[in-house]
């Protein structure tokens, strides 16, 4: 039960949101970085390219599209990794804990866990691309503004999962 519901409710989403932080955010701060350190977004800005548009918004609309299916999959795994403790070293069946997961897992914990992902998303993108915008002084400043993208997002995903959560626990009392 609590496997279930620690994953569904809070861990699935807030372990593909870090990992997604760790992996893509470095990566959108890294290019964008080196994209900034290169003059490459001065030359979008000269031939009259919005970078914005034209940079940030795919990787903005991939991260709050993507979170929601790595979140739904982290679940899965987490509910997989619960099974296999539960039947090699607790000895319970499939059966049984397949029940009790069925039994406990509500459709609102399924919500809870999956309307705070998108906005993970949100907070991983527009910190990834804001840091690599910032970017000055060469590759120093690419691992500066990759260091950065990571430890703030992580931070913000972690305020906004207890802020969002404490919400939508007074929603359903």
């Amino acid at each position: 039960n609590i496997v279930g519901i620690g994953m569904v409710r809070v861990m699935g989403a807030m372990m593909a949101a870090i990992l997604m932080a760790g992996r893509t955010g470095a990566a959108f701060a890294a290019e964008l970085g080196l994209m900034q350190t290169n003059e490459e977004i001065d030359a979008l800005k000269t031939l009259a390219t919005d970078p914005v548009k034209y940079l940030v918004v795919p990787r903005f609309l991939a991260a709050v599209i993507m979170l929601p299916i790595l979140t739904i999959l982290a679940v899965f795994v987490g509910i997989g990794g619960g099974w296999i403790v539960a039947v090699t070293n607790l000895q319970l069946s499939t059966q049984a804990y397949v029940a009790n997961i069925q039994d406990f897992l509500l459709p609102k914990e399924i919500y809870a866990g999956l309307v705070k992902t998108p906005f993970f998303g949100m907070i991983i993108s527009i910190i990834g691309c804001y840091q690599g915008f910032k970017t000055f002084g060469g590759a120093e400043g690419v691992g500066r503004a990759t260091r950065n993208s990571v430890v703030t997002s992580t931070i913000l995903i972690i305020l906004a999962d207890y802020i969002m959560g404490a919400f939508i626990l007074a929603l359903w009392k």
